[in-house]
């Protein structure tokens, strides 16, 4: 009887030994578990609190706005080009409605004058300079403050009269028989014997025409032109406008 009580009195203790085990395993798994899990609210807690303590919000807003309708590039477009033809304008509103002051510029990226594109710097300001027809941008002011506009506005104009007597050529032009070309000296210009087989090299060593001969020639090519193709425009240009922020 003695012996049979010893019995199930070391089962009773195995046993309660293997719960404690368990219950020991179980606990330290629920321990790492809640560690894990308060970390990670600590960690997510830091990093919310630190980020919307410290950020800033900087807003970088400007719009360029051209008849009431806001556009992301300016591309000007001329049916006709002819002498006295009247002024043309577009205007363009630039508006800083940022947190920054700004600063503004252009670049004449592209001109296409009767179907002919040209990209070369030195091109685009002889069209914008040296030809009877004139491209001007006007703006009021290159510092653009928070909250500020700038009006920006393009004209090509054609007078009857030109304040040039004579136009250099270049490239653009072609050989046209009758015309009286001219040589430079000293600001003195003389009348050349020019042909067609030598008027390229002409041009290259400088050759000018008057300026009602480059009135002719220039508003012949824009009539020919444009009767050779009536749905596109004789002159275009893209011009790229900058707003950086003010350093």
């Amino acid at each position: 009887m003695m012996k049979k009580n010893k019995r199930q009195v070391n089962k009773i203790y195995k046993n309660l030994q293997k719960n404690r085990r368990a219950i020991k395993i179980r606990a330290y798994i629920m321990a790492g578990f809640l560690l894990a899990v308060n970390s990670f609210a600590w960690f997510v807690f830091a990093t919310n609190g630190n980020g919307y303590i410290n950020a800033d919000v900087i807003s970088w807003d400007i719009s360029f706005v051209y008849e009431e309708e806001q556009v992301e590039t300016l591309d000007i477009s001329l049916d006709d080009l002819y002498p006295g033809m009247e002024t043309f304008t577009k205007n363009l509103i630039i508006r800083n409605n940022s947190d920054l002051d700004a600063t503004f510029s252009y670049e004449i990226q592209e001109v296409t004058a009767f179907g002919v594109t040209y990209t070369s710097e030195d091109l685009i300001n002889y069209l914008a300079n040296d030809l009877p027809f004139s491209l001007s941008f006007q703006y009021d002011k290159t510092e653009l403050d928070k909250n500020e506009s700038i009006n920006f506005s393009v004209n090509v104009n054609w007078p009857f009269e030109s304040s040039n007597a004579y136009y250099k050529l270049n490239s653009l032009y072609t050989y046209t028989p009758g015309i009286n070309y001219y040589t430079e000296s000293d600001g003195e210009y003389s009348v050349a014997d020019v042909t067609d087989s030598d008027f390229d090299s002409f041009v290259e060593s400088g050759l000018y025409v008057e300026s009602d001969d480059a009135d002719t020639y220039w508003g012949e090519q824009s009539i020919a032109y444009k009767k050779e193709n009536p749905e596109d425009s004789v002159l275009k240009l893209k011009v790229k406008l900058i707003v950086t922020q003010k350093q």
